[in-house]
């Protein structure tokens, strides 16, 4: 949603404000869940290795390759399919999570 508002209302401030908006809640959750699941997949001595595994491949791969890709679209197609495809690949990402990303804390849909 929040790349869609930005692709579509560039010009309308207050949209532009919801999105932002919408990106502090997002991110926070994201990245405490990313940090909950470092957590529970790296126990003990290996907690330093997940988290620099989640950093270098969330902020590090992840925003190099987002942006040559980002740039490659933009410069081709433009920045309102830019923010469609960016909502297309968001979509994409929940739905991988939904369907093959569990916390080995729950089992079936009950905390252990």
């Amino acid at each position: 949603l929040r790349w869609l508002i930005i692709g579509f209302y560039v010009d309308d401030l207050s949209m532009l404000f919801l999105a932002q908006l919408i990106h502090a809640f997002s991110f926070g959750v994201f990245h405490s869940v990313g940090i909950s699941l470092v957590h529970d997949y790296f126990t003990g001595s290996h907690q330093g290795r997940g988290q620099a595994l989640y950093a270098s491949t969330s902020f590090g791969a992840g925003v190099a390759v987002g942006s040559l890709i980002s740039g490659m679209v933009w410069d081709q197609l433009g920045a309102e399919i830019l923010f469609v495809f960016a909502s297309c690949c968001t979509l994409l990402a929940l739905v991988i999570v939904w369907v093959f990303i569990q916390s080995p804390k729950f089992n079936g849909g009950h905390v252990r």
